[in-house]
Formats: C-alpha cells, sequence, structure tokens
C-alpha cells in the first residue's frame, strides 16, 4: 500500500544489503498527490506536504526532483533544495527537508547526526555523521521506459574515474538552529538533502570525513547517464539491513 504521509506508526524495517541492485518497479511510481485506493478518506495528509510518496509495504519513500546539472568540474551534493547549491547539485528536490525526514521516520529510521566539531582540551574534535543506512535509488522514466538506477553510478571519484564504491548513506538528520527557534530545520534554510560532503546540515550524507573544506574537488558527475537538464526524476530512499 503506497501512502501520502499520514501518521507516525511504526513499521518494521526492509531494505536491501549493501550493494544490491535496485528492484526494478513492477509499476510505474505513484504521481505525488495521489493516493491508493485502499488509503483511509478520513485521514487526509497533513496540511502542506506534498512532492513526496511514503510505501510501507514496500519499505521506501519516492522524492519528486528534476535534474539541474549534469555537467560540472566538481560536486559536493546529489540533491539540494532550488535555488541554494544547484551549482553543484545534480538534482533539485521539491519536498522540503523536514518532511522528508518525517518520512524516514516514518519507515522506523533513527537519524543520527550530521558531523561537527565538539570542544575538546584547547581544540576541537570532529565526529565523524552517524545514523541509520540507507541506499538511494534514481527513477527515470523516459519513451515509456522506466529505469532505476543506484544514485552511485552518476557520480565519478575524478581520482580514480570510477564510481564510488557503495550506495551507502547516512540518515544524519539535519540540525536545528537555536537562533531560529525550536521549529527550525537547518536543511530547510541551507538545502543540503543529499550530501556528498558535510556541511553540518545534511539530511543525509556520506560515511565518512570530508567536509566542504577538504573534499579537494573529489567527486564529479558521470554526465553520459544523467539525462538531460529539466528531466523528472524520482528519488528513491530505502533502509539498509545492517548487522
Amino acid at each position: 500500500m503506497c501512502l501520502i504521509l499520514m501518521a507516525a506508526l511504526p513499521t518494521a524495517s526492509l531494505g536491501q544489503q549493501p550493494g544490491d541492485e535496485p528492484t526494478p518497479p513492477t509499476t510505474q511510481p505513484e504521481q505525488v498527490g495521489q493516493t491508493s485506493e485502499t488509503q483511509s478518506s478520513d485521514a487526509p495528509p497533513p496540511a502542506g506536504i506534498s512532492h513526496l510518496v511514503i510505501d510501507r509495504e514496500n519499505g521506501w519513500i519516492d522524492i519528486e526532483a528534476t535534474v539541474v546539472l549534469r555537467d560540472a568540474d566538481w560536486l559536493e551534493l546529489l540533491a539540494c533544495l532550488p535555488g541554494t547549491r544547484t551549482h553543484e547539485s545534480i538534482l533539485a528536490v521539491h519536498a522540503r527537508p523536514s518532511h522528508i525526514h518525517l518520512a524516514l521516520l516514518m519507515l522506523g529510521l533513527e537519524p543520527g547526526a550530521p558531523l561537527r566539531w565538539v570542544p575538546k582540551d584547547e581544540t576541537f574534535e570532529m565526529i565523524p555523521p552517524s545514523g541509520a543506512a540507507v541506499s538511494v535509488s534514481l527513477i527515470v522514466t523516459q519513451d515509456d521506459q522506466t529505469t532505476e538506477t543506484p544514485a552511485n553510478h552518476w557520480l565519478i571519484d575524478r581520482r580514480t574515474k570510477q564510481p564510488p564504491p557503495d550506495n551507502v548513506w547516512l540518515f544524519t538528520g539535519s540540525t536545528d538552529d537555536p537562533q531560529l527557534g525550536e521549529q527550525s530545520y537547518g536543511a530547510d534554510l541551507g538545502g543540503s538533502v543529499i550530501s556528498l560532503v558535510s556541511f553540518g546540515d545534511d539530511v543525509l550524507a556520506r560515511p565518512n570525513n570530508t567536509t566542504n573544506e577538504n573534499d579537494e574537488g573529489a567527486w564529479g558527475p558521470n554526465t553520459k547517464l544523467i539525462p538531460p537538464i529539466g528531466t523528472p526524476v524520482l528519488i528513491r530512499i530505502r533502509p539498509i539491513e545492517q548487522p
């Protein structure tokens, strides 16, 4: 059963092992804003939530996005909000990052924390990003054909000329900004939705200590696999079963 965001009910953790190829969709992904016939008519989605679908039965969420970059010297994100870091991100997402956070909670995932620096003695210690592991795949429909590709295939390590070796990301969960009140959510402001390097406000981040200060332009787009700018894309996020 495929649902628009409704209530945060517990769910079984479904997912795939790291490195698994994604399962091809058996049906056309539902358009955002639609619900299945089995959805209860007396439980409308919360006001203001759009561009995002959660499928509890299959254990994934789908996020509407658009290709905004396919050829660049370097990348620092896979996906960001429009009008933020689109000069260094392949995709712009149309859902609010805080709503993506809610959807991942509804799959039963626990957020960790983005990379951060904490005082230690007379200096600072880097704390790596943490959180539940997920995979990210990209669904594109062109010429009546739908393909699902692991997100790391759209990327190139500019040092090795190869894609990243895995498709593992962490649900870090962004941060709250105490200066803007208790209801603020960092990625709603900064736009860091799915990051290749850590900005400190990321919803999803790679499991490493690379930041936007020390990445040395390591990542680039795998242009030959990325569809034209303006192409609609569904970003599918699945939990990964961990030992």
